[in-house]
């Protein structure tokens, strides 16, 4: 093993041996503090942790003259909570480790900070800023503003996230939106006073039954969870269903979520029900712009240099580059490590693939300055 892949394996077991669920504030900060110490040396004119009480951000950022202006980002929260057994780094073999966040997007953070200290080091003529939030894993509620007006004032945005489990580049990615449908009805006794009652279940089932026919062919529907109720013989009185919704084509959403609320308002207008629709999370689509091309036709000269070979495709999941790209900037969304099993017990990592990420990303800024 060479002394930078050591380096590289160090900071990388130290995070993920830190559990950092999205709602659990002691990780985060410990997490956060460890990356502070490690960007301090290259002498940031900004370094600072803020909402430390709520959802934690380190904002990073070390600004020239005349320069372009990379925004990078990543995120250090993970879908693990504190009881689950997978819970530290353990390597399995030279060229593979586990652990929770190991790819996602632990990685991501050792990539970003080497790729920092790499144009410290040479000295590139580039203006930095960097964001590394802690909420992504449950849509991005308390971060996203903080990552716009940041993504404004960038020229591109790159984003660690982990590359496809065959290695290419993800180059467009859809809106997604979690929706949650609520049913209002009456509580009443199931045996003495049915007749007084409303059944918010069965109201919920005749709403979703009927939006299955104005899903456009463009769009993906899923129906999460329902929950309503609280005992057999009582008939329930409340009742909602989450949903995700996903589509590359941002106009298609707009009249869906409008169709939604028109059949809720027809449904309350028929039945004693009441039908309410809540958009709980919104992220914009990262669409494949012409700048964006021209990046990626950047990247693919960079990675035939270096003999790495890059291939990219769309995906239908999404990340914090949708909201960057939303700012009106290009972004490139996943710099970060090669693995597999994301968001299960079975998460691993390719480590050679951090050094090659680092040299390939290392290579494409001195492309662009």
């Amino acid at each position: 093993m060479t002394h930078k892949q050591s380096e590289y394996e160090s900071l990388l077991s130290q995070l993920v041996n830190i559990p950092s669920p999205s709602t659990h504030l002691t990780g985060i900060n410990k997490c956060l503090a460890l990356i502070k110490k490690e960007i301090s040396p290259l002498k940031p004119s900004t370094l600072k942790i803020i909402d430390s009480k709520k959802s934690p951000i380190l904002i990073a950022k070390k600004i020239k003259k005349n320069c372009t202006h990379i925004l990078f980002n990543i995120h250090i929260d993970t879908v693990f909570d504190l009881n689950s057994s997978f819970n530290s780094y353990k390597k399995k073999s030279t060229n593979t480790a586990t652990g929770p966040g190991v790819i996602d997007a632990k990685g991501g953070c050792v990539i970003l900070l080497h790729t920092l200290k790499n144009i410290e080091k040479e000295n590139l003529p580039i203006s930095w800023s960097v964001i590394i939030n802690s909420d992504e894993e449950i849509g991005t509620p308390y971060s996203k503003k903080t990552l716009i007006s940041h993504a404004k004032e960038a020229d591109i945005g790159i984003v660690f996230e982990p590359c496809l489990e065959n290695g290419d580049f993800i180059d467009e990615r859809p809106v997604s939106s979690n929706i949650c449908i609520k049913s209002k009805g009456k509580e009443a006794h199931a045996g003495r006073h049915p007749e007084k009652g409303i059944n918010a279940i069965h109201h919920l089932i005749k709403f979703l039954s009927t939006i299955q026919d104005i899903i456009p062919d463009t769009m993906t529907l899923n129906i999460g969870t329902i929950n309503g109720g609280v005992k057999e013989n009582i008939i329930p009185g409340y009742a909602e269903a989450k949903l995700n919704c996903r589509c590359f084509n941002e106009k298609h959403y707009t009249s869906f979520l409008k169709q939604l609320n028109d059949i809720a308002k027809k449904h309350k207008q028929k039945f004693d029900a009441s039908i309410t629709v809540h958009e709980e999370t919104f992220r914009p689509s990262n669409p494949l712009t012409s700048k964006k091309k021209k990046l990626f036709e950047l990247l693919k000269s960079c990675g035939k240099e270096l003999n790495t070979p890059i291939k990219t495709r769309s995906s239908f999941g999404v990340c914090d580059g949708n909201i960057l790209a939303s700012a009106g900037i290009p972004v490139i969304d996943t710099f970060g490590p090669l693995g597999k099993g994301m968001h299960t017990e079975k998460e691993s990592i390719h480590l050679p693939s951090l050094i090659q990420k680092i040299d390939l990303i290392t290579h494409f800024i001195k492309a662009i300055i």
